[in-house]
């Protein structure tokens, strides 16, 4: 079996994040503000994130134990939500509920398209006839794209693709900011990816850390 069945994972920088920024992310925000505020609203939201964004909103959150590389690839990607988040409670004009409602459409569409567009996933074929020294070279790489997480009990079975994690630095940066509603958003995001037609696989997961629980238990189905 070739050692090119499975994709070749390497670690995330942040040019990729700001690439998919320019071309996935702003763009897949601005179809959804456009859907449901219409051009004069969609225009109002986005000038408020700007002028927004021209202070950090994590500017004053300490440091965590992620190091310095992880923690500049978190906070590039929560700062995003958070500047959303106000720009729609200040300029959008809707009341508490439509603006949770358009902020969780907004996080779950350019976080699937994030994952599509960042983590190579493999086809079920693939996975299937890989050998499981490939399997387990794969599953080592790829959860280094999972960034905001520690990550332990990596499991790469015939079948299945299983992790737990065990710390979100996205939960600890929204709990200070009190705003533990966006770190739910994000588990939500990785549903739906996983509810998207393509690729055929299945996520099960029984809890997150953003919901309460003790850790996040991903299991990644390839069998349907």
């Amino acid at each position: 079996m070739s050692e090119s069945r499975l994709p070749a994972v390497t670690a995330p920088t942040r040019s990729e994040l700001i690439r998919f920024d320019l071309t996935g992310g702003l763009r897949t925000a601005v179809e959804v503000l456009r859907r449901h505020l219409g051009w004069s609203g969609m225009l109002r939201v986005l000038l408020s994130y700007v002028v927004r964004g021209l202070r950090d909103p994590l500017r004053s959150l300490p440091t965590g134990s992620f190091g310095r590389r992880r923690e500049a690839l978190v906070r590039h990607q929560l700062r995003a939500a958070v500047l959303i988040d106000d720009a729609l409670a200040a300029a959008s004009g809707l009341d508490a509920t439509a603006q949770r409602a358009l902020l969780r459409e907004i996080i779950r569409e350019t976080g699937a398209r994030f994952i599509e567009a960042n983590v190579p996933m493999p086809t079920t074929e693939a996975w299937l006839e890989a050998p499981s020294s490939e399997r387990d070279r794969y599953s080592g790489q790829v959860v280094q794209r999972f960034f905001n997480a520690d990550v332990a009990e990596l499991d790469a079975g015939e079948t299945r693709f299983s992790f737990e994690v065990t710390a979100c630095r996205f939960v600890q940066l929204c709990a200070a900011l009190d705003k533990p509603h966006l770190a739910q958003l994000f588990c939500e995001a990785d549903a739906a990816f996983f509810e998207r037609p393509e690729p055929r696989l299945r996520l099960v997961r029984e809890g997150t850390i953003a919901r309460g629980a003790a850790k996040c238990d991903f299991e990644i189905n390839f069998d349907g």
